[in-house]
């Protein structure tokens, strides 16, 4: 709108990163939102693949794989939003987070999509610090 993005973040995975260099996976949004794989260890990084739905995409271990971007304000829920990710999981376990921003347990804004019960998709927001389930 007007010049600037809709979106704050924008990661549309079309090429195959494999680099867990700081800020590789690029953004497309304004707001320079970059992300590190594995955040910046190998161990941790996703795997590429071009079985994607549009392009490729990046296959997790559903134990540390991860994408990581730094905290950004562009990044807070100040008002209403949207947040959407294509996910296709091979094996949905009892509790799977496929997105999140910041821990649910430390003071500041959060949010968290997950599926828990093997089906249900949830959806947490806060400002505040809250206890974690222990029946994860």
């Amino acid at each position: 709108v007007n010049g600037n993005s809709i979106a704050v973040l924008n990661m549309p995975f079309e090429s195959p990163i494999t680099s867990t260099t700081s800020n590789a996976i690029r953004d497309y949004s304004t707001f320079g939102n970059n992300g590190t794989l594995g955040g910046g260890t190998e161990a941790y990084a996703p795997v590429w693949n071009s079985s994607g739905k549009v392009g490729g995409a990046y296959q997790f271990d559903g134990t540390n794989d991860n994408i990581s971007v730094s905290d950004s304000d562009s990044l807070d829920l100040t008002s209403v939003g949207t947040i959407s990710a294509w996910i296709k999981p091979s094996v949905v376990n009892a509790y799977m987070t496929p997105l999140s921003k910041g821990r649910l347990d430390v003071a500041g804004d959060v949010y968290s999509f997950f599926v828990a019960n093997r089906a249900l998709l949830r959806a947490v927001a806060s400002s505040k610090p809250r206890p974690m389930s222990k029946n994860r």
